[in-house]
């Protein structure tokens, strides 16, 4: 492959950042969206010689996980495999199931969730 100048450059990616904004404004299926993530990435490479920036890669990994971040579901981690949370998700999760430490894990599962007693010995009577 050639060696691409600066104006060049600038150029390809405009182009590519121009059809990364354009492809992210439609709501097509997840196959077709896939389809479309592969042919720019593609391309890009093809005419480049490098995967696409980052930044158009977040814009394009935005626009693909656009339905699962948005669904507001109760029971997706349940109906789904593989289930993606948005930080609001996330974040309501951990305040509903507290995680514990594993030496916490460890009493708790010891006890039963039951205070233990003391086991000491008897006192001797005259």
């Amino acid at each position: 492959m050639a060696k691409l100048n600066k104006k060049t450059f600038n150029n390809i990616n405009n182009k590519y950042t121009k059809w990364v904004e354009d492809v992210s404004k439609t709501s097509p299926d997840l196959d077709v969206k896939y389809k479309i993530i592969n042919q720019i990435a593609d391309s890009y490479l093809d005419e480049v010689g490098e995967t696409l920036p980052h930044l158009m890669l977040d814009v394009l990994t935005e626009w693909y996980l656009a339905d699962d971040l948005k669904s507001k579901d109760v029971d997706k981690v349940a109906k789904t495999e593989y289930p993606i949370l948005s930080p609001h998700q996330i974040q309501r999760r951990i305040k509903k199931h507290p995680m514990v430490e594993g030496d916490k894990l460890d009493y708790l599962n010891h006890t039963r969730g039951r205070r233990s007693k003391k086991v000491t010995k008897e006192k001797e009577r005259n």
